[in-house]
């Protein structure tokens, strides 16, 4: 819905296990036009996200397809909140990332990218390309848009909500 393809190099569980999730466009639900984006998609990837339906993922059994939606999923919620807020952002070093697909080939596990210099894995700074379509939150915090709140405001709010998580976990005990 958003029209973003999530970025690559930021999360070492997302290049190991799942490698980069492309975004297929929109098409009506079982169309022939849908399996064919997705059957062009399918054998390089094993995550996709399909626009305005959701996100598909497979693996090896339905744990490993499982496993793979779980991060995913993960993966998105990460970019969106670290997306809205406004500090020094950082990404996995294009030698660290050649590390980890080193890993992946080890593990058997397929990636488009194995075989490729680490110069070409992160060819540009992926939070420029969120930065391109500004994620702005939709629920005010005390009538103020965290998209406007200062650094310390953000960290105060974080704070109260970590707050909020660790009594109501300590009540549950």
């Amino acid at each position: 819905m958003a029209g973003i393809e999530p970025p690559r190099c930021l999360i070492p569980e997302v290049e190991v296990f799942v490698g980069t999730i492309p975004l297929a466009e929109y098409k009506t639900p079982g169309s022939p036009q849908m399996s064919e984006i997705l059957g062009k998609l399918a054998p390089h990837h094993q995550a996709i996200l399909m626009g305005n339906h959701g996100v598909i993922t497979w693996g090896v059994s339905v744990e490993d397809a499982y496993f793979k939606m779980e991060i995913t999923d993960s993966y998105c919620r990460t970019l969106w909140v670290a997306g809205q807020i406004p500090t020094n952002r950082t990404t996995i070093p294009k030698d660290e990332v050649k590390i980890l697909l080193d890993l992946k080939k080890k593990l058997g596990l397929p990636d488009e990218r194995h075989g490729m210099k680490a110069s070409e894995l992160c060819d540009c700074d992926p939070w420029e390309q969120i930065a391109d379509r500004p994620v702005a939150c939709a629920t005010p915090v005390n009538g103020q848009s965290t998209a406007k709140m200062t650094n310390a405001e953000l960290e105060g709010l974080v704070q109260k909500l970590t707050d909020e998580v660790m009594g109501q976990l300590s009540k549950a005990k």
